[in-house]
């Protein structure tokens, strides 16, 4: 059962449901985010309208130790269909400055063009120029996994278990739960793998 919240941020007593809120279910319906990184239990939430990213990061069990919560804005509200992605501090270390770690339910973040993460990235690829080596991420070795650009032996390692364990990729975004890999990662590989 999602968490219900108390009406922290009015100051008039009123009871806010959200509905001025950009993103939230205009039907009254609950908001529905992917919380992806350095949470304890990533995967898909449901929040009452006018949560925040504090509230979808709770509702994924809380940040791990190693989380960067210093670069995400945990205050801003929610829009349903963002993913979330709660970097580790080595993940803001390795991003292009001014990445953003919350993005809408449109793939695109508050303001800044897509990263290609949202889910109008969803469908297969086929990689990216001829010429390019493509891997796939479903049955690739470590070895051809440290072929792309940032993933390292341990990246490597972390997306066999995390394919072994929740079965094959479907979309690219469902590489963005293996920890450690952030958005300057999707980014880079996009067009160097297929599922």
């Amino acid at each position: 059962m999602p968490e219900q919240r108390s009406d922290e941020t009015g100051d008039d007593g009123a009871d806010h449901d959200g509905a001025d809120h950009d993103g939230a279910d205009h039907d009254g319906g609950q908001l529905v985010v992917h919380v992806v990184g350095a949470v304890q239990e990533p995967g898909v939430v449901e929040l009452d309208p006018g949560a925040r990213v504090h509230d979808a990061v709770e509702q994924a069990g809380g940040a791990e130790e190693d989380a960067a919560l210093e670069v995400v804005n945990l205050a801003a509200p929610l829009v349903d269909g963002s993913l979330i992605h709660v970097p580790t501090h080595a993940d803001v270390d390795a991003a292009e400055p001014g990445a953003s770690w919350v993005q809408d339910g449109h793939g695109g973040d508050e303001g800044k063009e897509s990263e290609s993460l949202g889910p109008h990235d969803s469908g297969h690829h086929d990689g990216g120029a001829p010429g390019t080596p493509v891997v796939d991420l479903n049955t690739a070795e470590a070895a051809e996994l440290e072929q792309l650009p940032g993933i390292g032996p341990a990246l490597a390692e972390r997306i066999l278990e995390h394919r072994a364990r929740h079965g094959p990729f479907g979309s690219l975004e469902e590489l963005a739960a293996v920890r450690g890999i952030g958005p300057a990662i999707l980014e880079d590989v996009a067009d160097q793998v297929t599922w």
